[in-house]
């Protein structure tokens, strides 16, 4: 089979977009199709429904925070063996950063050279969904919206009018109200993290049935387009220089990370070594260095403070020199504790004279750019990087702590003092995609190296 992919979008969030890119995925799997899935946008949750129902791990594609070189060079690489890319969109088609276009799903279609298939919520509605769908094919006819797929249907004679509104030829489907077992609970960005808890076989095995009874699933695949780019880029590490064993932290409490953030840490010469801050009792033997990524800390803070040989190990490796790399939920892990909601202290690593705070109310979303104003792990001082926020959590220093980010929020303009320092640690709230700043993931990994030289020849 020839490399086809095609993008699912939507009008808005909460049409039900991914619920059926989810089924569409579970269907074209059963076909024997390898499916390469991807999410457009910053997200981290719904990659990995996505990655649970085809069984590939599921990259980002975000134009803004990527770069669209980068963007490219991402989606390639991670075609590789795989014969069809199902993209799932972001927000409306047209909705990208700070009202613009720019980072929307249409960008990514654009670039890619995509068509798209989109998903409308037609309940309370008939020959309007007609409307808006040769609305949005004729707002920029550069973007090709082959097909009209309408969700939340009340029966036959609905998708009849539906289907008169938008076209035959357009119409690709019609899928009838949820039922309760296909529906997903919410957590602070959208649905909970994919596990065989939240997202089991029988549900899979649903889903799928529904796309093969409301979906013309055949249909689709002739819609989509032969991609028409080559290999991704693949950095070459140099040899013995950067042999260097790095461990992840990965685990319920955190798991957010973007594939190719780890891909290009193995590229530029580390061996990653997952362990658990939940369950083990120490750090991986013989590592150089510590990447925590984001997640929930909140939900298991009593858990974590409890595991108190895995925080004094983390101390001791960050007092040694260990580069230490956190994001978000790695922070809040890395500060001498964290405080819910209901006033309660959980203490946590100690490395940063801090402890964050939760809230009920968002503290901080949206796309940001770093530059960094010290030398440090990520490279020296002027480094830029970009990436976005999503916190319910503020840190609040508790004595001398070293901010090296100058970071401007792009919604806004506003300028804020953040990322965090000590000794070979950096810490923030700031989730950054390394593929925009591959200089970023080199510098730690020779940071890593430095480390390693220092710990064996003294």
């Amino acid at each position: 089979m020839k490399k086809k992919g095609i993008i699912i979008a939507s009008t808005g969030s909460g049409t039900g977009k991914t619920t059926l890119t989810l089924a569409i995925a579970g269907a074209l799997r059963r076909r024997g199709v390898k499916v390469a899935p991807f999410k457009c946008g910053p997200d981290y949750l719904d990659p990995t429904y996505l990655s649970r129902v085809t069984g590939r791990e599921c990259e980002n594609l975000d134009p803004w925070m990527m770069g669209e070189s980068a963007l490219e060079e991402v989606f390639y690489s991670a075609m590789e063996g795989a014969d069809f890319a199902l993209i799932e969109g972001v927000m409306g088609l047209f909705d990208g950063v700070g009202g613009r276009e720019e980072g929307s799903t249409a960008h990514v279609a654009a670039l890619l050279g995509l068509p798209v298939v989109l998903v409308i919520d037609a309940s309370g509605m008939s020959a309007t969904a007609g409307a808006i769908f040769h609305g949005l094919r004729e707002f920029r006819k550069d973007i090709n919206i082959v097909a009209l797929i309408c969700n939340r249907v009340a029966g036959k004679p609905h998708r009849r009018m539906l289907e008169d509104a938008a076209g035959r030829d357009f119409f690709l489907g019609a899928i009838p109200r949820m039922e309760e077992c296909l529906t997903f609970k919410s957590r602070h960005l959208g649905l909970l993290r994919a596990d065989r808890r939240a997202l089991t076989d029988e549900t899979i095995e649903a889903l799928t049935e529904l796309a093969e009874a409301h979906i013309d699933v055949a249909r689709l695949i002739e819609l989509a387009a032969p991609l028409r780019g080559e290999k991704g880029w693949t950095p070459c590490a140099t040899g013995d220089e950067y042999s260097v064993r790095i461990a992840i932290a990965k685990d319920e409490a955190f798991h957010f990370y973007y594939p190719y953030n780890l891909k290009l840490l193995e590229a530029f010469g580390a061996e990653l070594v997952e362990f658990s801050p939940l369950k083990d009792r120490g750090l991986p033997e013989g590592v150089d260095g510590l990447y925590i990524g984001g997640g929930y800390p909140e939900c298991f803070a009593e858990e974590l403070s409890e595991n108190k040989s895995m925080l004094q190990a983390i101390r001791d490796a960050s007092l040694s020199g260990m580069p230490v790399y956190g994001e978000c939920g790695g922070l809040m892990y890395l500060t001498e504790g964290v405080r819910l909601t209901d006033g309660k202290f959980f203490p946590m690593a100690g490395v940063l004279e801090a402890e964050c705070v939760m809230h009920k109310r968002l503290k901080a979303l949206g796309y940001v750019e770093v530059e960094t104003t010290e030398d440090s792990i990520a490279g020296p001082s002027g480094t830029h990087m970009r990436g976005h926020q999503f916190r319910y959590s503020e840190l609040v220093p508790k004595g001398r702590i070293n901010r090296v980010y100058r970071v401007r929020t792009v919604r806004t303009g506003e300028l804020t003092e953040e990322g965090y320092r000590a000794c070979n640690l950096l810490a923030s709230y700031v989730h950054v995609h390394w593929a925009y700043s591959k200089d970023v993931p080199e510098n730690f990994v020779k940071a890593c190296q430095s480390y390693r030289r220092q710990r064996c020849h003294g």
